[in-house]
């Protein structure tokens, strides 16, 4: 916001107010939305014992997803693929169903998928199910394969900052000069500044369509060079919006090249160029998480508002720093004369707007509030707000120095190279947070909780409380605190939406060859859904005592 010298208290503090508000918008409008495609349910579920093989692999995820050939498979405990290869479809395609081979052996089998969200991300997961295997033994991990697409990952991640400071460059600094200084649009700096922003935006848009299908089947930079599924990228509407964006750079590339002489043809090129530049922006949100989830209208026209938002700011940085204050410092003119009062509107208003639309966006991908600080896309959120707070505070620093007397140019000057400074981090951790999968996709803490045992006490802990597989470790103590040995445990989960599934618990070895213990462990805890759960316990203490108990804990 190059400075915010010309606020007022009461102007300063609405702003200060907008942040504020915006941290309220993560709690209070916090709701379900998808971004990252998630694994709803299975059949069979995850952990299940199953006295006969299936004939299929049911996947249904929470919202549509693309298969990757090869990628979805099933595969025995010795490493061979038992699945047929032809997976199906549901038609809203939000289901994948695997057909099995006849006559599966005994044995445990792991199920791998890949598949495109709906907002481009690649993501994967796994589960096991035992065809005729004891019960208490426990499930057999899968084994990831190796991650080969990972410098492919990193390099896409960094195209999306790069992709920003196009934006900055192209769309910004082409809006701040022709709203604020028109003069400035015909010196050499801004022409090569809104140049090197369009060639940015050009890389950051073929990058991605040649990654694309090399990230997707787990390839390297080999697959790269060979323009691997380029063809079906195209085909994608990931692959077609790319081509948009592209055509749209190719038609503005002639704006950038006309000198804009006379105020009708300045208007006529300006309301061209506006036009375009919205376009973009569009362009950019449909590939992004605001195109998937709940309030899809309201999300896009906000990402829009918001890339808007920080392309006049940044972009009005960079004009400031690179053109209009050096030539106020070789004599050009006045710094009075440079239009720093309505800059200082400007910006504040953009600032304004991006808190509070950046916020709403990312209330969808927060729920519940404490996914804020548990979860990376909670972290990283954070950290953005706290640097657009440094601006805030650099902001207000300068305008006290002014206002107690302080050298105007001097302050300037300085405010502007710290809010660049600070604006280079704001990209950088944008494009992290674009990359990182929601808060709501991936909350699930552990718990603790406790149960009374007639005179003893049972202590469970589960591991995570994200809905899917679950490991439970059981500790009786008694009334001093001691391990309380019981003979046997049985177990189950309910909640208001299932009645009954049963969990097996096991004893943990103890120093003594006995079957009593006082550690119990789950082997194959599954809990399908989201909510309120109930682990109603029976334990056996000796022949002569028994008692049932429950705790109660909630799934995300």
């Amino acid at each position: 916001m190059s400075r915010i010298l010309r606020l007022g208290g009461p102007r300063l503090l609405t702003l200060v107010l907008a942040a504020v508000l915006s941290c309220v918008t993560v709690v209070g409008l916090a709701g379900p939305a998808a971004a990252h495609a998630v694994l709803d349910s299975s059949s069979p579920q995850d952990g299940a014992r199953l006295e006969h093989a299936p004939a299929t692999v049911t996947l249904t995820f929470d919202e549509a997803v693309q298969p990757i050939p090869a990628s979805d498979e099933v595969i025995s405990a010795t490493g061979d693929r038992v699945d047929t290869g032809r997976l199906t479809q549901s038609a809203d395609g939000t289901t994948i169903v695997l057909p099995l081979r006849p006559d599966l052996p005994t044995g445990t089998y792991a199920v791998t998928w890949r598949v495109v969200s709906a907002d481009t991300h690649i993501v994967g997961g796994s589960i096991t199910f035992g065809v005729g295997v004891d019960p208490s033994a426990a499930p057999v991990a899968p084994v990831a394969p190796p991650d080969r697409a990972r410098a492919l990952d990193v390099t896409a991640d960094a195209g999306e900052g790069l992709l920003y400071l196009g934006i900055v460059l192209l769309v910004g600094v082409a809006a701040a000069a022709a709203a604020l200084w028109p003069w400035a649009l015909a010196a050499r700096r801004t022409r090569l500044l809104m140049w090197a922003g369009w060639l940015l935006m050009v890389l950051s848009t073929i990058a991605p369509f040649l990654l694309q299908g090399p990230r997707a089947e787990n390839e390297s930079w080999s697959a790269v060079w060979r323009f691997a599924d380029a063809g079906q990228t195209l085909d994608s509407a990931f692959g077609r919006e790319l081509l948009a964006r592209l055509l749209l750079l190719v038609v503005v590339a002639p704006l950038l090249t006309t000198a804009w002489a006379g105020r009708l043809q300045r208007r006529r090129y300006a309301v061209a160029g506006g036009t375009v530049a919205v376009a973009l922006l569009v362009t950019v949100a449909l590939t992004g998480h605001e195109a998937v989830g709940s309030d899809v209208p309201a999300a896009m026209i906000s990402a829009v508002l918001h890339l808007a938002a920080m392309a006049v700011w940044l972009g009005g940085l960079a004009v400031l720093f690179t053109i209009v204050l050096p030539a106020a410092r070789s004599g050009g003119f006045p710094l009075s004369a440079a239009g720093m009062t309505r800059w200082s509107c400007v910006a504040y208003s953009c600032v304004a707007c991006l808190v509070l639309t950046g916020e709403f966006q990312a209330s969808r991908q927060i729920d519940p509030v404490e996914a804020l600080w548990s979860t990376g896309y909670g972290v990283v959120l954070l950290v953005k707000l706290a640097v657009i707070g440094l601006v805030l505070v650099a902001a207000a620093v300068a305008q006290r120095r002014v206002l107690t007397g302080g050298d105007v140019r001097s302050v300037v000057r300085r405010s502007v190279r710290i809010e660049a400074g600070l604006a280079v981090v704001v990209l950088a951790v944008t494009a992290l947070l674009v990359s990182e999968p929601p808060g709501n996709t991936t909350y699930g803490p552990p718990s603790d909780m406790t149960a009374p045992l007639g005179p003893d006490t049972v202590h469970v802990h589960v591991d995570g409380t994200r809905r899917g597989r679950q490991s439970l470790e059981l500790t009786v103590t008694d009334a001093a605190g001691r391990p309380a040995p019981v003979q046997a445990i049985t177990a189950s989960l309910s909640s208001t939406e299932v009645a009954a599934l049963a969990v097996a618990l096991a004893p943990d070895p103890g120093p003594a060859p006995t079957t009593a213990s006082a550690r119990w462990h789950s082997t194959d805890a599954v809990v399908p859904l989201p909510g309120p759960w109930t682990l109603a316990l029976d334990v056996t203490v000796d022949s002569a005592d028994a008692y049932s108990t429950a705790a109660h804990y909630r799934v995300y």
